[in-house]
């Protein structure tokens, strides 16, 4: 079975821009390679960064993750696609700013982000993200309708999995004394992460179409749950004995502000339950709305 359903010419330079960044996304898979057994001047400037190697490795998924769904999103003409892009870019390049060692490293990529923006703020590019192109037909088989649900919902989940995984790396950050990065930074760089996780969660619960009270609920609960095992296993490393090697002591040498890590937790996992407790009693009552619905009939 089949339908014919319309659609917005795209312009070139959208198809262009939109592959270029999908490509580049999936070319960011070879800079993770490095942090594979890397050599001693390379892993030295990897530990020259206040974000933990981990952190890194999670933040190059991220940009995987997103530019190719950004990408996919903006040939089919949805704005989010292009307005998500923007924003992680432009994140990307705060947190260069503010962690890289080697600050003159990001002149590339402002400069290619600047030639990407102008091509997908153009004109013609906004008349196309705001539907004002003209239609042309196409036809559309309710098979490929759920293979594409399907894979949306698969990208949605991926995308909320990875949201927890950066709020557990933003809860770690939050243990960290960082006395030679200074409070100011260190704040920065903790909002920047919950920025970057909130993203990751709302771009998942976009593609999923799930109830986003439960879904973002969740993802919040689990992440705590896991922050609260790994500090248990901290701490009883601390009180029963010493670390099984040097560099787990270094590790728990700098994950030392129990303070600021237990009170991270304490709000993600407040969060979490207030949002699942909410998006259950909506559930609630949209069932009974339905059922009074039924037995009025």
């Amino acid at each position: 079975m089949s339908e014919e359903t319309q659609a917005r010419v795209r312009p070139t330079s959208i198809t262009v821009i939109s592959w270029i960044i999908i490509i580049m996304s999936l070319s960011v898979i070879f800079s993770i390679l490095m942090y594979i057994n890397p050599q001693p001047s390379v892993r030295e400037l990897l530990e020259a960064n206040p974000i933990p190697i981990s952190g890194q490795i999670i933040l190059n998924i991220a940009s995987i993750l997103i530019g190719i769904v950004c990408g996919i999103m903006m040939l089919k003409g949805r704005k989010i696609g292009r307005t998500v892009y923007l924003a992680w870019t432009i994140i990307g390049l705060i947190i260069g700013l503010i962690t890289s060692p080697m600050k003159w490293f990001i002149l590339p990529g402002v400069i290619s982000s600047v030639v990407i923006f102008f091509f997908l703020f153009r004109p013609k590019a906004n008349d196309f993200f705001n539907n004002k192109l003209p239609l042309t037909k196409k036809v559309a088989t309710s098979s490929d309708k759920r293979i594409g649900r399907l894979i949306l919902n698969i990208f949605g989940v991926l995308f909320m999995i990875f949201g927890g995984f950066i709020i557990n790396t933003t809860i770690i950050l939050s243990f960290g004394n960082m006395d030679g990065v200074g409070l100011l930074k260190k704040l920065i760089m903790l909002g920047l992460f919950s920025v970057v996780s909130l993203i990751f969660i709302f771009i998942g619960v976009l593609l999923h179409r799930a109830s986003w009270r439960i879904s973002a609920g969740i993802t919040f609960l689990a992440s705590s749950v896991y922050s609260i095992i790994a500090t248990i296993a901290m701490a009883a490393v601390r009180i029963f004995g010493p670390p099984p090697n040097d560099e787990a002591r270094r590790g728990m040498e700098l994950l030392n502000d129990y303070v600021s890590g237990v009170g991270s937790i304490i709000i993600v996992f407040a969060l979490g339950l207030l949002l699942l407790l909410w998006g259950i009693r909506r559930k609630r009552k949209m069932l009974l709305a339905d059922l009074l619905m039924v037995v009025d009939v």
